[in-house]
């Protein structure tokens, strides 16, 4: 169900997905070779924490799932499907690409992003990737309307 926001509610959430892009910041500047996912992800949970905020997917149970997600953040290394949970055994590695989502809970409301970040120096095929993914990103953006 859609819930109309007030005025108020539209700052809280610009608010919070200011605080998200700072978070974003901060993390591309950690990702390199010989990090694992999983710091990756004790890393977001201060940054959240640090912010106000509250990692959204940690604990995360729809209806129907036996277990809750245990992670703050969804970690996705290359061609993987989206929405991988971080591991201390998942080591990044140079020419990698690094998919990262983020759901943040801040005063009561939801933002949530994810970008793809570059695991030290890519090959022409990743970095075209991104290229083409970033255009499509903002025609799509653009293009987005009411109704």
């Amino acid at each position: 169900m859609v819930t109309i926001k007030t005025k108020e509610d539209i700052e809280i959430l610009r608010e919070g997905g200011k605080k998200l892009a700072a978070i974003f910041v901060e993390l591309k500047k950690a990702i390199k070779p010989g990090i694992t996912t999983k710091e990756i992800d004790n890393l977001a949970f201060d940054l959240i924490k640090k912010a106000g905020g509250r990692p959204a997917f940690l604990n995360y149970k729809p209806e129907g799932v036996k277990t809750a997600y245990p992670a703050s953040v969804c970690t996705s290394i290359d061609d993987e499907v989206v929405h991988g949970i971080p591991s201390a055994k998942r080591v990044l590695e140079e020419g990698q690409i690094l998919s990262l989502d983020i759901g943040l809970e801040y005063k009561g409301l939801f933002t949530d992003s994810a970008i793809t970040i570059p695991v030290g120096k890519i090959d022409k095929i990743a970095t075209k990737l991104m290229e083409v993914n970033q255009k499509a990103l903002m025609i799509g953006i653009k293009e987005a309307k009411p109704g």
